[in-house]
């Protein structure tokens, strides 16, 4: 997501985090306009990296 020549632009990859999770979109709009507003970001713990594990072997 970004402003160009003042409007809004989202990337393929916004359109599927909004489909996932409007809570997402709502962080990421804020991020963009309100930095300093915004919660940080913090890093995937071990729990978010064997669901996208468990996530990717079920699609195989």
């Amino acid at each position: 997501m970004r402003i160009h020549k003042g409007h809004l632009l989202h990337s393929a990859s916004d359109l599927a985090n909004f489909l996932d999770c409007e809570h997402l979109t709502a962080l990421d709009l804020l991020a963009l306009l309100h930095p300093e507003a915004a919660p940080a970001r913090t890093a995937d713990g071990d729990e978010a990296q064997l669901g996208r594990e468990i996530a990717g072997n079920r699609a195989e």
